[in-house]
């Protein structure tokens, strides 16, 4: 029965990770064709105010409003992405330092444990195997939902 259990458990876990994959290649495809469109739409923009501009003042003055626009714009994403970056790093530098001040402190604790009551000393085992396994805290995983 256990072996029948088994076999049933392994079936759905590959039917999971089957419509798992299928769902990742059916959203790429999609994110990327709506990427297409926007930069699309993003390059009539551009022409488009290049045009405007050029009517109202001298094409060289447009041209160098546009390019001007368009660094300021890069310069700001470009920030935005290094501080998220920055804070990110930080973040999982102080989760990876909770995680090994955690298990630290549970070794220390293991031989005391040991002495007087084994099955504590082999609980305490697996929730270091669990920590080590899952590389952090649950809320890191599971936090925004955002990955």
């Amino acid at each position: 029965m256990l072996d029948r259990l088994a076999t049933h458990a392994a079936q759905i876990a590959s039917w999971n990770a089957g419509r798992l994959a299928s769902r990742t290649k059916r959203n790429a495809v999609l994110y990327g064709l709506a990427v297409l469109f926007g930069v699309t739409a993003y390059g009539a923009a551009v022409a488009a105010s290049g045009l405007w501009l050029a009517e109202r003042l001298d094409p060289i003055a447009a041209l160098c409003i546009v390019m001007l626009v368009s660094g300021a714009m890069a310069l700001a994403v470009w920030a935005i992405t290094s501080a998220v970056s920055a804070y990110e790093r930080r973040h999982e530098a102080e989760v990876r330092r909770q995680s090994m001040n955690a298990v630290t402190a549970a070794l220390k604790v293991g031989p005391v444990l040991g002495n007087t009551k084994p099955l504590l000393l082999a609980l305490a085992g697996a929730g270091l195997a669990y920590l080590a396994v899952s590389g952090g805290s649950s809320e890191e995983q599971h936090g925004d939902g955002q990955s």
